[in-house]
């Protein structure tokens, strides 16, 4: 895309227009599909920028522990989504539903198979699921990307976001204030 070609340091082409200023900062899932549906964007660039976001700000910076996993298969799940969204091979570009290309964070307590489900307990942590859980499988049929897993108090069972997984959750509104429970990472 003209956005990523702009990020490679060693090409001399330069955009025939100055490209529009986009972020994933605080979007609509509306908002995401409408800048894919124009071109602005892409599913892969949005899953790298919000794998960015999770790097300054998860575990480095303000450290918010909201995350407990990453996806590996995001990245090619966002390509494979870019391709069906145009249409490549066939030519006939399609969108599975109002997820589709748009990254998603499932709580710990969700079974999808691309990462562990431990319920935010230690003794869980290598627990794979053989099958995804019925709203994981009926995001991904909509054509969402499983991006990770948010940390939850332990077996959601409390009041202030701690697991022995990833600790305790960090509030980026307010960090004296509890992010509170089993939703402490996705919120």
């Amino acid at each position: 895309t003209p956005r990523q070609r702009a990020a490679i340091v060693n090409w001399t082409r330069t955009p025939a227009a100055p490209l529009p200023s986009f972020t994933v900062f605080e979007k609509s899932v509306v908002a995401l599909q409408a800048a894919m549906g124009n071109g602005t964007t892409t599913s892969e660039d949005i899953v790298r920028e919000y794998l960015l976001r999770a790097t300054l700000y998860d575990r480095h910076g303000p450290t918010f522990r909201a995350l407990l996993a990453l996806s590996p298969r995001a990245i090619a799940d966002a390509r494979e989504r870019d391709r069906t969204r145009a249409g490549l091979p066939a030519g006939r570009g399609r969108v599975l539903g109002p997820f589709h290309g748009v990254p998603i964070v499932l709580k710990d307590n969700i079974d999808t198979t691309e990462l562990p489900t431990t319920g935010g307990a230690l003794a869980l942590a290598d627990y794979r699921p053989r099958v995804d859980s019925r709203v994981a499988a009926a995001m991904k049929a909509g054509g969402a990307i499983i991006l990770g897993k948010a940390n939850l108090d332990e077996f959601p069972f409390g009041d202030f976001g701690i697991s022995t997984v990833g600790g305790t959750v960090g509030n980026a509104y307010d960090p004296s204030l509890s992010t509170a429970g089993s939703s402490g990472g996705s919120a």
